[in-house]
């Protein structure tokens, strides 16, 4: 999500992404404003509306006192003078809506998606959808956010079927891409075909598991001078206490062919 919202805002500032300071524009005659156009909103545990705004205004460098609807009206402010067009609220689940209040919550989720709107802008939240409809957040399915609600849900590569293995060794070939032209020793398919079932079963396709593992184990190999990365550098490191818990489980993984011509490198 971070490497989409940076491309998106070089596309939305253009050449001035090259200008030694951030740059401005003028939304009226002798006001000068900064041109930000994407911003980022971590979100606490237990944030409820005003929570949310104080964030957005705190990261324009605008005043967070005041009651909610004056909250608001600077909310507005906020959109029209730095043209935002993309606002990102991560860890969404983190939001607190509860039975009491969730009617107002949900309403200033809405108003703020349709403020964006009509300055052409976005509204994207990010974080963990639960599984269970009966836990899932209001976020999720309240009918008038879903109604305007296109999610994109990612999961983890899994290898249980020969295309599910052809999706993964098609991202590890990405990762190849990355990292082999600093290691001269190393062969292309390296991680796609040979290493590829060891990788997964040390990080079970979570993409954040398996990034660390692959830049500790190129490490590895440009430090002892081997430049290619063997089943030791991708054994040694340590990673998250999800992965290492899960790893016992899957001790002599073999995956599913995938229906090309790699599927010798993973028999």
């Amino acid at each position: 999500m971070r490497a989409w919202a940076n491309t998106y805002y070089r596309q939305l500032l253009g050449p001035a992404i090259h200008d030694p300071v951030q740059p401005t524009w003028n939304p009226r005659p002798g006001v000068e404003a900064l041109h930000a156009p994407v911003a980022w909103i971590d979100l606490g545990s237990g944030s409820k509306q005003r929570a949310l705004t104080m964030q957005i205004l705190d990261y324009f460098g605008y005043p967070t006192v005041g009651h909610i609807p004056d909250l608001t009206v600077r909310f507005s402010h906020v959109v029209a003078n730095h043209q935002v067009r993309l606002l990102i609220v991560d860890d969404i689940h983190l939001l607190k809506v509860d039975q009491r209040d969730a009617r107002q919550v949900l309403d200033h989720l809405k108003h703020i998606n349709t403020v964006l709107g009509q300055q052409g802008g976005s509204l994207v939240f990010v974080g963990a959808r639960d599984k269970d409809e009966d836990r899932r957040s209001l976020v999720f399915t309240d009918p008038q956010l879903a109604g305007r609600l296109q999610v994109v849900e990612l999961n983890t590569f899994a290898v249980d079927t020969p295309a599910q293995v052809a999706d993964w060794q098609a991202f590890l070939h990405g990762a190849e891409r990355l990292l082999l032209p600093y290691l001269p020793a190393a062969a292309p398919g390296l991680l796609a075909g040979k290493h590829a079932p060891r990788i997964w079963r040390r990080t079970q396709g979570f993409i954040s598991d398996t990034a660390k593992l692959l830049k500790r184990a190129a490490n590895r190999a440009a430090v002892d001078g081997s430049w290619t990365i063997s089943a030791a550098h991708l054994d040694a490191p340590r990673l998250s206490a999800r992965a290492t818990l899960a790893e016992t489980h899957f001790q002599g993984l073999r995956m599913p062919a995938p229906a090309d011509t790699t599927a010798g490198a993973l028999a």
